[in-house]
């Protein structure tokens, strides 16, 4: 039964809306939801980018980050 094991395992996986979901609450509440959602787009892409330090530099060089 996919109740025995944790969320998230090849066992029991996790949908993509529901990781989405969860991973904006993190984010959003310590960063801001803007921030999430850009995170969001940012590495939904990550298999077709061939320059990720483009795409990481980007999604951080416009946000202001409270460390």
């Amino acid at each position: 039964d996919a109740s025995d094991y944790p969320r998230g395992t090849p066992e029991n996986p996790i949908d993509r809306r529901a990781l989405v979901a969860k991973f904006s609450a993190l984010v959003g509440d310590r960063f801001g939801p803007e921030f999430a959602a850009r995170s969001v787009v940012a590495t939904s892409h990550l298999v077709s980018r061939s320059n990720l330090s483009e795409t990481f530099g980007t999604l951080f060089a416009v946000s202001q980050l409270a460390v």
